[in-house]
């Protein structure tokens, strides 16, 4: 049908030494026959090209779309699922938290429903020599037996076992957080945590051990809310990946004999934890006490310490 529909609209030329309506020759006759099986062909040809690039850019098209074979769709990790790492995916919705609260000075704090804290799912930083400074990633501070303790997703703590938390990672970060759970953990935990803490994270003699011990656990709840997340953190420049040396920073407080309505005056001072000793041994993070005590870093002004790291 198609053929002889343009075979119709091609015209037959005659030969121009012969008029109109001269009888055509066999010769010519051939020629002719010839002509238009060619032109007919070409056509259809043309046609059937035509064709199949429409119906296959159409085709290329629905493939392309649907994420078939040979498409550059690239997937989208859902909110809130294991690809997810970023710093407070999915935490709207999540039961196992309660609504955030905030210390003295407004820093906020996640509220685990479990007391001994939830650890974050670890993606390790592919930089384990970043310098002491650089904070780790995805960094929370949960309230953990009644306070703040921080928790990242680069650093660990990896998991939270019978109260303890462990798998931090082996770096100036890692120990950093280490050394400030764990000296918390021993001193604000039940009785039975603040135990196996001392007996599998501290090192130091059993003279040492049982003096912590003693000043452990006498917290009362008033106490622990008093507890602020510090402001600073500093890691010595003689950190190795077996010895860290670290101190935490919390404040600003009202000097000693100041009126707490007066908080906030340029007497400011910066509460002090250490320097703690972190010793990788047993191929974790330890806090080590000295047979004098953990040192007692005291106060300073703010303004000597206001430039320390910011986690």
């Amino acid at each position: 049908m198609l053929r002889k529909a343009l075979r119709s609209l091609i015209p037959r030329p005659l030969p121009p030494s012969q008029p109109a309506d001269a009888p055509v020759s066999a010769g010519w006759s051939w020629w002719r026959r010839w002509v238009l099986a060619v032109l007919v062909v070409a056509v259809i040809g043309t046609v059937v090209v035509v064709l199949v690039s429409v119906f296959t850019g159409h085709h290329d098209d629905q493939t392309t779309a649907g994420g078939g074979s040979g498409s550059s769709v690239s997937a989208t990790p859902a909110p809130g699922s294991t690809a997810d790492t970023s710093a407070g995916a999915g935490e709207d919705s999540d039961p196992a938290y309660a609504p955030d609260t905030t210390d003295a000075f407004g820093r906020r704090v996640r509220v685990p429903r479990d007391t001994a804290g939830i650890a974050l799912a670890q993606q390790p930083a592919r930089d384990t020599d970043r310098p002491t400074a650089q904070p780790p990633v995805g960094m929370v501070w949960e309230k953990t037996f009644g306070v703040p303790m921080p928790y990242s997703v680069s650093d660990g703590p990896a998991a939270v076992t019978d109260g303890m938390a462990t798998g931090f990672a082996r770096t100036a970060q890692g120990s950093a957080l280490a050394g400030w759970q764990i000296l918390l953990r021993a001193s604000v935990a039940p009785q039975a945590v603040r135990d196996k803490i001392l007996a599998d994270q501290v090192v130091g003699s059993d003279t040492a051990k049982s003096a912590f011990a003693a000043q452990a656990g006498t917290a009362t709840a008033e106490q622990k809310n008093r507890i602020d997340v510090p402001f600073g953190v500093s890691v010595s420049d003689q950190y190795t990946p077996d010895f860290s040396s670290v101190q935490w920073a919390s404040g600003p407080y009202a000097p000693v004999g100041v009126d707490p309505a007066n908080a906030r005056t340029d007497e400011q001072t910066a509460s002090i934890d250490g320097p703690l000793t972190v010793v990788w041994d047993g191929g974790q993070w330890k806090l080590r006490i000295p047979d004098t005590g953990l040192p007692d870093g005291g106060t300073r002004d703010y303004t000597t310490v206001a430039g320390w790291a910011t986690w």
